[in-house]
């Protein structure tokens, strides 16, 4: 399964949050060091805000910092402020009209995978996610 070029940068920018949450930043400093062209991020940290999963303040105390702690952000959270849902009737073999009703040849073999992939999504946290990246000694 492959994300969204739209959904990688918000997990890149989300992750990056959560583990300099001491730090001062802004949305120059995460283009510096994200390499997240400047639209591009400016756009999805609009996203992000309205969703509540960052917020942003402006003024020499101000930056971006999440929301809501990492452990309560899943990936599921994260598509859904960016309007995506990954398993919407998508068939594993690409067929446009591949459906219960008229099924491809993998349709059926798909559905357990499918379901193993959407509780991952609904389960893994941001949190998760950062402990992961984070060697461990």
């Amino acid at each position: 399964m492959n994300f969204s070029k739209t959904v990688e940068y918000s997990i890149l920018i989300l992750s990056y949050i959560a583990m300099h949450q001491e730090d001062k930043i802004s949305s120059a400093s995460l283009n510096e060091t994200l390499k997240i062209p400047h639209k591009y991020l400016t756009k999805l940290i609009t996203i992000l805000v309205k969703a509540g999963l960052i917020n942003s303040s402006k003024g020499r105390n101000g930056g971006i910092f999440l929301g809501k702690p990492a452990s309560q952000i899943t990936i599921a959270h994260i598509m859904d402020a960016l309007n995506e849902n990954p398993q919407e009737g998508r068939c594993i073999l690409g067929f446009e009209k591949c459906n219960p009703s008229n099924p491809c040849v993998m349709h059926h073999s798909w559905l357990e995978p499918r379901a193993l992939i959407d509780r991952m999504i609904h389960k893994t946290t941001l949190e998760d996610l950062i402990l992961q990246r984070t060697p461990k000694n």
